[in-house]
Order: C-alpha cells, then structure tokens, then sequence
C-alpha cells in the first residue's frame, strides 16, 4: 500500500477524485464530505457566500476542479488553492466593467483507453492563444470575448490533430478526446538505403537519425524535447511582424516557434518557423524553418532548414541544410552546402557541397568544394574541384585544381600542388641517385605530380682536396613527349661546405637550371640526363672558397668580384636515375 500512498500524497488537491450522491442538501454539508475525502479545507466569508444554499449533485470519481465548477455555477464564486486550503470570493465587478476574457479549459483524454494526456498542445491560433496540458490532462486557454465562433485546435506527438469549432464559448469545461497513432515500424531495407544520409529520413512513424548527421540535428531535437508545442504542433501559423524579448515573451506567444513571419525584430533572442524578408535580434535568432533575405543577430543565426540571402553574426552561424548566399561570422559558420560564400573569423563548415568560397582566419572544412578555399591555416575538403589556399597546409582526398600552401596533401590530384612540400598518394614520387660535373654524388627524393613536383636532395664528394657535402631544395616539372619519352625541367639551389670545417656556414650557393630527356628505362625506373646553367654565389672570405672555386674553375665563362662575393658561372650537365 505504501507505494499508493505516496502517490496519493503528491496528487494535486484540485485532481483528486471525488465522489458524491447529495440530494437538495445544504452546501456546507457538501463542502464538508469534499473535506473528508480530499483533506482540503474551505475558507470563505458566510457573509458572502450563502452556504446554506441546497443544492444536487452526483459525481463518481471526479476531479475536485469539475466538482468545484458544478458546485459554484451561476453563483459569481470563484476559487483558488493555496497550500490545501480553498479559497472562495464574490465577483464584485459592476456590469460596466470590461468584460472578462472568456476561459477554456478542460480535460485531453486518450479516446483508446481513457487515459489521461498529458504535453499536449491546445491553441487558438487565430490570436496566438496557447496552452500545454499538465500531467493530469487539464489545460486552461484564456482569451479576449472578441467573437463568437473560436476555432480551438489540440495537436499532441503519436496522436491525430483534432479541431473544435465553438459557438458562444463559455466558462464550462471542456472534454477532448484524441486519437492515438498506429506507429508502423520501418523496413530494414529502406533503413539500410539511408545510413550515409545527411539530413534526418523518416520511414513510416521513425526518424531515422546517421552518426553523420545527429550533431546538424542535435540542438534541434533537444529543443523538442523542451518545447511542447515545436514537438506536438505541425500547422504553420503566419505573421506579417513579430517582437520578442525573449521566448515565449512575444506577440507570438507560446506559438512563436510554430509562426513564420515576414519581419521579426528579438531584442534578446527569438523563436519563429521561418522569415519571409528580415530579422535582426540582439543575442540570437533561432528559426525552425527558412529563412529570407537577411538575417542579423549579436551573437548567433540558428536555422533548421535553408537560408538565401544574408546572414551575418557577431559569433556564428549555423544552417542545417543550404546556406545560399553569405555567411558572415565573426568566429564561425557552418551549412551542410554553401552556395556561395562562407567568410568565418576563425571557421567555415560545410558538411556537404561549397559552392563558391569558404574564406576563414583558421580552418576551412567541407565534404566537397567547387570554387575556392582561403584560410590562414588549414583548408581540408574531400573532393576539391577549384583552388585551395592556405597559410601551412591543404588537404584534398580528390583534387582538381590549384593548391597553394606550405604543405599540400592530397590522395589523388589532376591539378598543380604549390608548396614547400606537396605529397599524392597516387601521384609523384621518385627516389634517385645523380652526379654532376662537379663530382657530388647525390640522393634524392621528389614528390607531388608529374607537371610540378619538389625536389630534395644531398651529396658528397669525395673527390675534393678537402671533403665537401651538399644540400639543397627544387622544384621540377616533366611532360609527355611520346610513351617512353618525357621532357624534364628543373630549378634547384644547392649549399656546399666542409664536412670537417670548424668554421660557420658561409655563403656557398649553387642555382642551377636544368632542361632534359627523362627515359622510362621499365615501370619503375628511369634514367634522367641533360645541360645545366650554373651561378654560383659565394663569400670570398670563407675558409673554404677556394676548394668551392676549384670545383667549378674549370667550366666558368663569367667571374666576377663583388666587394667580398664571388658569382661564377657556367654550364655543366647532369645525370640521375630514378627509382619507384
């Protein structure tokens, strides 16, 4: 029994059940077997309410609000509850007072097994009139007697709408009576075509919600979960002109998120279905719904379906399908697919497609892209067709175009990758041994694609008086001449210096430029051979200058002093054989 009790111990007083059978007897009487079976205690004024006023009444486990309203009907009473205490007064406002709003209010019941509902909207929409219904089903919609036909409107999740048209409402209760929804399951294979889905699938009653895509919808679910009538309520209302304060402060009022409105003004943050022209809001804006043209807020845009037009944010933005236009954000700005531009203060997000141009002060981030990516730091895509440019690195699974960085990365790339370093998976790279006419004996490794790629390399020799190694960095190009056949283009700039020298690194600098045939000798090998035009560049002062000149003596045509630097120059050749 103790479960029982504690139960009956939390019910609210006016939702207990009341039983009664009085025959013309007086109302004190009455109020006190309602006393006995409910605990509450009445309070009034005998000189106000005449208690010895016989009355009738039959009720069999009924709502002590129900109870009450019978009772106090046609006697100008009202009642509150306070603590367990009824407190009954005297309307004393004169016919000429304004007339009171009229009150609906009732009970929501499951016309499948009687059931109390719960969460369920009750609206007028007319007048933006809205109510949810406690736990125990009772609501209570107030509203201006301004006609006399109302429209009264009760929508709840897994349940049929259900519309009442009321002639010459009155204060008496109301009972409504809701439809539950068969919920059929989803078939397997419908499930199974959509799990790589952006954007949520519904299948018969089930939403069925991807890894991918559950942190687009996320904030959007807890939202329903939170708001009763965003869950329950699929009309969409209509308004030329909305003010906010904050939700439900509103001309909207507690129907705010189910209105779409062509102008929307939040002074603190807002809740609509949609915008037709402009909303401006001084922290955020949140719209379950399109949104056109312009959209202004302080800190944040949150939009459920699309944007066209203009948004812009001291913060961020955020729209969970299409974003067709700008996005100005001054930390961030994200869209399953951008047409057009994305220009975040330190990120840019787009789920799916951009096309057009993610400009961000950090990182740029999309699925595929076919335009530009400009970032100070990073870009990354899956699929690039246009250009990417970056201040350290690029990134593209798929790449066809330009990219522009200190290090490009990317699996595949029919384009050019510019940078200090550039890697393909399934593009350039060669591992090669050369030697030149200054007897250095070189190891190299080149990387990037075929029409553009770097150059590493480092060398001995071991010919010199006084033993030398070399470093150096370039850039290469080779192109198709016939099937076995390409032509191979070089510039690359070269350090020598001692490899015992106690001394620092003076300036001993070897540019060269390189025009050649590259043979492919068999799949993964070939044999690279041609002229070089050779400047060299070195500090005259440097301990090893002369054992620099003397390789180099040989071949000069120009030399010329420059106050403590020496330029040579002169032509040479070079051999390399290329492996992988």
């Amino acid at each position: 029994m103790l479960p029982f009790c504690l139960w009956s111990q939390n019910t609210p007083y006016l939702e207990k059940k009341i039983s009664l059978n009085k025959n013309n007897q007086a109302l004190t009487v009455v109020f006190k077997e309602i006393s006995t079976q409910s605990g509450v205690v009445f309070s009034y004024n005998p000189a106000q309410l005449n208690d010895q006023r016989k009355v009738s009444i039959n009720v069999h486990k009924t709502p002590l609000r129900l109870v009450l309203d019978e009772l106090l009907k046609g006697s100008k009473c009202n009642y509150r509850i306070k603590k367990n205490y009824i407190i009954l007064t005297l309307d004393t406002k004169t016919p000429a007072a304004p007339a009171p709003p009229v009150v609906l209010n009732g009970y929501v019941y499951n016309s499948r097994d009687s059931s109390l509902v719960g969460n369920a909207s009750v609206y007028i929409a007319s007048g933006r009139h809205a109510a949810v219904s406690d736990p125990y089903g009772y609501f209570s919609v107030s509203y201006p007697k301004q006609q006399n036909l109302v429209s009264l409107s009760v929508a709840k999740e897994d349940f049929f709408d259900t519309t009442l048209l009321l002639l010459n409402p009155s204060k008496e209760k109301i009972q409504i009576w809701l439809e539950p929804r068969l919920k059929a399951m989803p078939d397997l294979q419908q499930v199974a075509a959509v799990k790589d889905s952006i954007l949520p699938v519904k299948i018969g009653d089930t939403i069925i919600v991807t890894k991918d895509n559950s942190r687009f919808i996320n904030f959007w679910l807890r939202l329903k979960k939170m708001k009763s009538n965003f869950r329950n309520i699929n009309d969409t209302l209509f308004t030329d002109f909305s003010v906010s304060l904050f939700p439900p402060i509103s001309t909207n009022k507690l129907l705010s998120i189910n209105t779409v409105n062509k102008f929307s003004f939040n002074i603190l943050v807002g809740h609509s279905k949609g915008i037709r022209y402009f909303e401006l809001g001084g922290l955020l804006n949140i719209d379950n719904g399109q949104v056109r043209y312009t959209q202004i807020a302080g800190l944040g845009n949150v939009v459920a379906d699309t944007m066209k037009g203009v948004q812009v944010a001291g913060l961020f933005n955020t729209v969970r399908t299409q974003a067709n236009g700008l996005q100005l954000g001054g930390i961030f700005n994200t869209a399953n697919t951008a047409d057009g531009m994305q220009l975040g203060g330190i990120f840019n997000l787009a789920k799916n497609k951009v096309r057009g141009m993610q400009l961000a002060g950090i990182v740029n981030v999309a699925d595929t892209v076919k335009g530009m990516q400009l970032a100070g730091i990073v870009n990354t895509a899956e699929n690039c067709s246009g250009m990417q440019l970056a201040g350290v690195v690029n990134y593209a699974r798929k790449m066809k175009g330009f990219q522009l960085s200190v290090v490009n990365v990317a699996d595949s790339c029919t384009g050019i990758p510019f940078g200090v370093f550039s890697y393909v998976k399934h593009g350039y790279h060669k591992f090669e041994f050369s030697a030149t006419e200054l007897r250095f004996v070189n190891v190299g490794f080149r990387t990037g694609v075929e029409k553009f790629h770097n150059i590493f390399f480092a060398g001995v020799n071991y010919f010199a008086v006084k033993q030398m190694w070399t470093y150096g960095y370039g850039f290469g190009s080779t192109f198709k001449l016939k099937k076995r056949l390409n032509l191979t283009a070089e510039l690359s700039s070269q350090q020598i210096q001692p490899i015992n020298g106690g001394e620092g690194v003076k300036l001993s600098l070897v540019n060269k430029a390189f025009v050649g045939l590259d043979i492919v000798c068999a799949s993964k090998f070939r044999i690279a051979l041609g002229p070089t035009f050779n400047v060299l560049v070195a500090d005259s002062e440097g301990s090893y200058y002369n054992n620099v000149t003397m390789l180099a003596s040989p071949f000069s045509f120009y030399n010329r002093q420059d106050g403590k630097t020496n330029i040579r120059m002169w032509i040479g050749g070079s051999l390399s054989l290329k492996f992988f």
